[in-house]
């Protein structure tokens, strides 16, 4: 993708966000929802620091995009510790695994999110009834949203892995497993350690750690070992492992 490109998804997205926000002000305008806006365009400042930190995060995206795609180009058979290909029924296999451990986590977590509230809520004497019944179909609205958005941008993932081809390549800065790839040289990411996985099919778990507000966030990702190979996959283990504790 070219920089023009990069710098329109940028524009776009900007104008998405700016769209929303005025929007949103409108509609509290209108419809009335609160009395915090004394003035008629009120809203527009405190909708500041939100449109400031949402450029931020496009721009953030932006880089981390550049750095996915150079990534991606830069991971060869020369460069890599390691390149693997599966047999068909073994990648299908893993795949399938890990797309149903995906879904069973996007349902119990905003369950238990929304269950977490309503306890809360009931033993909460502050809170009136006429609020709590208006504040939670939002709430369920909300939490059903984000991990609908997660599912189906992980459904996408696993349609792709599904179509393309059945390989890992394996770097010292990241892994390219069905045609993305994953680092951990990245603004804001680091690789928090390295392990293998022996449960129905053995497997290299990452422990991807992403930067937010309160510190690091850990995102393990698996690509799978094939068959005969766990001896050569502790090496890898042991090479990238050597490499984390060298920093």
């Amino acid at each position: 993708m070219q920089g023009n490109n990069f710098r329109l998804i940028i524009s776009v997205t900007w104008l998405i966000i700016l769209i929303c926000l005025v929007s949103i002000g409108i509609m509290i305008k209108v419809y009335l929802i609160d009395n915090r806006f004394d003035h008629e365009w009120d809203f527009l400042v405190y909708s500041i620091p939100v449109f400031i930190s949402s450029f931020v995060f496009v721009i953030l995206m932006y880089n981390l995009r550049r750095a996915y795609i150079k990534g991606s180009t830069d991971l060869k058979d020369e460069n890599c510790i390691v390149h693997w290909k599966y047999a068909e029924e073994e990648w299908k296999e893993f795949n399938n695994i890990e797309w149903r451990k995906i879904r069973l986590k996007l349902f119990l977590i905003p369950l238990a999110c929304i269950l977490l509230f309503i306890i809360i809520g009931w033993f909460d004497d502050g809170l009136s009834f006429e609020g709590f019944s208006v504040a939670l179909p939002y709430i369920i609205v909300f939490f059903i949203s984000i991990s609908a958005a997660v599912l189906f941008y992980n459904y996408m993932l696993y349609r792709r892995t599904k179509v393309c081809p059945r390989e890992v390549l394996i770097g010292t800065d990241g892994f390219l497993y069905g045609g993305y790839f994953n680092g951990w040289k990245m603004f804001g990411t680091k690789l928090g350690g390295v392990k293998l996985i022996q449960e129905n099919n053995a497997a290299i778990e990452f422990d991807i750690r992403v930067r937010g507000k309160y510190g690091y966030t850990s995102n393990p990702l698996r690509v799978p070992v094939p068959i005969g190979h766990e001896y050569e996959a502790e090496k890898v283990i042991s090479e990238i492992n050597k490499q984390i504790t060298s920093f």
